[in-house]
């Protein structure tokens, strides 16, 4: 829709560097579409403001025009139109992935569908290429990937049946973890990628492949670095934030190697200012970066981390095998983990991670813990605590004898886009923590795939819940949750709640699970919207005595019943 008073003659085209200031309007313009707000002229001059372009009267022109093509769709939603409106914002220099997730969000479309949740390399031997196969159908859309030891073709995909090659290059470490991004006007969905190399590390022979897009769609210029430059540091005397670049000591030909000024330069020989990375963080300064190398750094004692540091990794795995938690975190910080994965393993009990305070930032890690003779002891992947934040994202919770994620206390925890996966239990949030699931996958684990217990309060957002031993998702206790668009399957319960608990469960899909798509026990009380339970042995099940609402739930071809109750939930049943 058109503003009003305002022109409707069509204004000059923006530069590209005009636009590549205004680009990031257009989520922020989807933001309040999507909300059903109408918009205003100043609304249009707030958002120029952030990026200082509130004078120039062409930039508000484009932004109204962008505005007013998302209102259409969100009007008139279909899959033509959601396609035309892409086209047209395309047209006008955006690129295709910001376009696609702002169509998405004002006119969000389920029609994207694929033959695998997850592409599984299982064991294969390091250094070597396999490639997977999957189809996906139902719109028109693009591939996107960031891992250099993934290759996904083609990169363009039609609303017809297209097989997807994932192909695996050379493996640098132990366990792989990337994922796949299927972006379209009708969907977004993302795919992880595992593969458990067996044998030596190995260096990968290929250069790193950038994030994949779509040739025929326009990209910011990339410059390639140069690499016979020394990494860019940013420490001064006067104690601001520096580089710290670390090669491992044990599986690297490069040996224990540290760069800590802009200065040093990395050489072949390895020979560095720390002789390990636990030295090169005890002396770091505060807001330090290390920047590890390919490898794996095998830990002699637990690492605590009781200032504020960011710990980037090319791939890069620690691996403790002493008793106690390979990193602890405490204090009232920030600490940034990226591209690392964190083993504790041998016959010492111990975690992966432990987040006694402040707030924790990972992202596309990987974090996995066995347990040795003490297996009440240790053995989970992450365990926060405290008044704790975690937030998580790209990242994967795997293979931990115990608890993928353990919450306790007040912990508050944000995961985006995670795996959870052959744990078990995957995340167990207890006393008054908080998790929020966004995407995630959780799949089988032994147990549950998520479990909120005592007083704690989790909503789920989308994601698959799938193959666990017990439920999918389950509430107990005194807990409280709202889980919402999320595909739970081939578990033994879909979701269930018991003891005292409160739910809302809305448009969720809960099919082939092999006892309850929905089971609703003991004094919980649940609202349920808008669910689809098929292919279960009972739809929803009831078996306590609370009051119990329904509005719009479809069940079908469940072999035992669609909605079976006992006589004590029959008077409570709530429906319209």
């Amino acid at each position: 829709m058109s503003l009003p008073g305002s022109a409707t003659s069509v204004s000059t085209r923006l530069s590209p560097e005009r636009l590549s200031i205004l680009e990031p309007l257009l989520g922020a313009l989807a933001r309040i579409i999507s909300n059903g707000r109408p918009l205003t002229e100043e609304m249009l001059r707030t958002l120029l403001k952030g990026v200082e372009l509130e004078s120039d009267h062409a930039a508000r022109k484009e932004l109204e025009r962008w505005g007013d093509l998302l209102s259409r769709v969100r009007s008139a939603p279909s899959s033509a139109n959601r396609l035309a409106t892409a086209e047209a914002l395309g047209l006008r220099g955006l690129h295709y992935a910001p376009v696609l997730l702002a169509v998405n969000l004002v006119s969000p479309c389920e029609a994207l569908e694929t033959s695998a949740k997850v592409v599984h390399f299982g064991r294969v031997k390091a250094g070597t290429r396999q490639t997977l196969q999957f189809d996906v159908w139902g719109a028109a859309g693009a591939v996107f990937f960031t891992s250099s030891f993934i290759h996904v073709t083609p990169h363009r995909f039609g609303p017809e049946r297209t097989t997807l090659q994932v192909e695996l290059r050379a493996a640098p470490c132990s366990t792989i973890y990337a994922c796949v991004e299927l972006l379209s006007v009708d969907g977004k969905m993302i795919i992880p990628v595992i593969a458990e190399c067996e044998g030596e590390a190995a260096i990968a022979t290929l250069p790193p492949v950038r994030p994949s897009v779509p040739q025929s769609i326009p990209t910011a210029p990339q410059v390639a670095e140069d690499p016979t430059k020394t990494p860019s540091a940013t420490l001064s005397a006067a104690g601001k934030a520096q580089s710290a670049l670390i090669a491992p000591s044990a599986l690297s030909p490069q040996g224990p190697q540290v760069v800590t000024t802009p200065d040093v330069a990395v050489t072949i020989e390895g020979i560095g200012q720390f002789a390990t990375i636990e030295e090169a963080i005890e002396k770091a300064p505060p807001e330090a970066t290390l920047k590890l190398n390919q490898g794996t750094y095998v830990l002699q004692q637990p690492l605590m981390i009781t200032k504020p540091l960011r710990i980037e990794g090319n791939h890069s795995s620690l691996l403790c095998r002493a008793a106690g938690s390979v990193i602890t975190f405490s204090g009232s910080h920030v600490w940034r983990l990226s591209q690392l994965t964190l083993s504790h393993e041998g016959p010492e009990g111990g975690n992966a991670l432990e987040l006694v305070s402040g707030r924790l930032v990972l992202q596309g890690c990987s974090i996995q813990a066995g347990a040795g003779s003490s297996p009440s002891i240790g053995g989970n992947g992450l365990v926060a605590k405290g008044q704790s934040r975690l937030e998580a994202s790209l990242c994967f919770f795997t293979h931990c004898q115990r608890y993928g994620l353990l919450l306790l206390d007040s912990a508050e925890v944000i995961l985006d886009t995670c795996t959870i996966d052959h744990n078990q239990t995957g995340l167990f949030a207890g006393d008054s923590s908080h998790p929020k699931l966004s995407s995630c996958f959780c799949l089988s684990n032994r147990t549950d795939g998520l479990l909120f217990a005592g007083k704690s309060v989790g909503r789920v957002d989308g994601g698959t819940y799938e193959a666990n031993g017990q439920a999918g998702i389950v509430l107990a206790e005194n807990s409280r949750g709202v889980v919402n668009r999320a595909i739970c399957r081939k578990n033994l319960h879909g979701i269930e709640a018991r003891d005292s608990t409160h739910l809302k469960l809305k448009n969720n899909t809960c099919e082939e699970n092999r006892e309850c798509g929905i089971l609703i026990g003991d004094s919980s009380e649940a609202g349920l919207i808008g669910n689809i339970c098929t292919g279960n042995v009972f739809g929803i099940r009831f078996t306590g005595y609370k009051e119990q609402k329904l509005e719009g739930n479809r069940c079908s071809l469940n072999t035992g019943s669609d909605i079976a109750y006992e006589d004590a939930a029959r008077p409570n049943l709530k429906s319209r």
